[in-house]
């Protein structure tokens, strides 16, 4: 076990993808070779050892061949396993990631929700949701490589991310959302940390318009970012704005089978159950609302980037009741009530399913 840890903390960063399949080649070697009874004491080892960046690429690609690797019956005869897993699903808010960590870091967190759902409790949903508007790459670590070759064969892009934390969320929202019924403070503020990010409009936009009014806004805007998005060239693609939408609706208007008790119920009680979910997102996601309001004035988002986040937001307000709606209303400043209306204007004519 010594040896396979020095070999795990000794290695260099990487930075292309080409140095990064070697050394999953190489992580999955040494999480294949390793008995299943010193996976847990390594994964802690590695979990303690969060400073000194250079291996950080390899540690997580470590973990990601261990979780593959782990089965059922490994976590039956071994408690302190199941405790690994569960500490990887909440992430780390003290370790210093670059791009690549963080990414790899929200994989891994992915996949033990996805392979390992028992190793999952309230606790761990707890601190994922709390730690995923905390987690960031360290600040020298924001910029992005600039280099005359394409950039695919580098890290992942800021997109990457940001779907990757989409992704992240959808499985939460598949696999444990009867945990989230009493949660919704908690998801709230990461989507709202995800909204922010679609109205970036990227470093190049900074720079055309230097020394204008504009850029010290987007630059205020910029400092309520997560230090990953603020790196960035360009403005997040719609097709990130798509996950997004597909997020909120999933979220404002789950299907029967996603809001029903784990109690068999009859039809009526189903639809029932759909009603009351719907009305619950709709109290707290009032707040994203609001959030979009204040984006748009605040900060920036193309056309087509906006386009594919409207189905989103129209998911919201049919989640939100009259009463609701004037409320959120007149909690609004005057110029975000402006928006505000825009919005639910658009909303009423190409919103919803039945204009009744």
């Amino acid at each position: 076990m010594r040896q396979v840890l020095a070999s795990v903390t000794t290695d260099l960063a990487t930075q292309t993808n080409e140095q990064l399949n070697l050394l999953s080649i190489k992580a999955d070697t040494l999480a294949t070779h390793m008995a299943p009874s010193e996976w847990p004491d390594v994964l802690g080892r590695l979990r303690q050892h969060t400073k000194g960046a250079s291996a950080g690429g390899f540690r997580q690609l470590f973990i990601s061949s261990v979780i593959l690797s782990v089965k059922d019956h490994h976590l039956q005869h071994d408690l302190r396993l199941a405790d690994e897993l569960a500490n990887i699903a909440s992430l780390n808010t003290s370790a210093h990631y670059t791009p690549t960590e963080l990414f790899l870091a929200l994989e891994n967190c992915r996949m033990v929700l996805q392979l390992h759902p028992l190793t999952v409790n309230q606790a761990t949903l707890d601190r994922l949701l709390t730690c995923l508007c905390l987690v960031d790459v360290s600040t020298h670590h924001i910029d992005y490589p600039q280099r005359q070759v394409s950039q695919e064969q580098y890290g992942p892009r800021p997109e990457d991310i940001y779907d990757e934390l989409c992704m992240l969320l959808g499985v939460v929202l598949g696999r444990h959302r009867r945990r989230l019924s009493d949660r919704y403070h908690l998801l709230l503020p990461v989507m709202q940390m995800l909204l922010r990010c679609l109205f970036w409009p990227g470093r190049h936009t900074l720079q055309d318009r230097e020394r204008s009014a504009a850029a010290t806004d987007l630059n205020a805007y910029g400092k309520r970012l997560p230090q990953w998005i603020r790196g960035a060239e360009q403005s997040l693609p719609p097709s990130s704005a798509e996950k997004f939408s597909r997020l909120a609706s999933s979220i404002c208007n789950p299907t029967v089978s996603a809001a029903r008790s784990s109690r068999k119920h009859g039809h009526n009680q189903l639809n029932d159950e759909t009603k009351r979910a719907r009305l619950l997102a709709g109290q707290h996601m009032q707040y994203l609302v609001m959030e979009y309001a204040r984006c748009s004035l605040d900060g920036q988002i193309s056309p087509p980037v906006k386009d594919k986040l409207m189905p989103g937001m129209y998911s919201v307000l049919d989640s939100m009741d009259r009463e609701l709606l004037r409320a959120a209303n007149a909690a609004m400043d005057p110029s975000s009530r402006a928006i505000f209306k825009g919005l639910y204007d658009d909303f009423t004519r190409f919103g919803r399913w039945d204009k009744s």
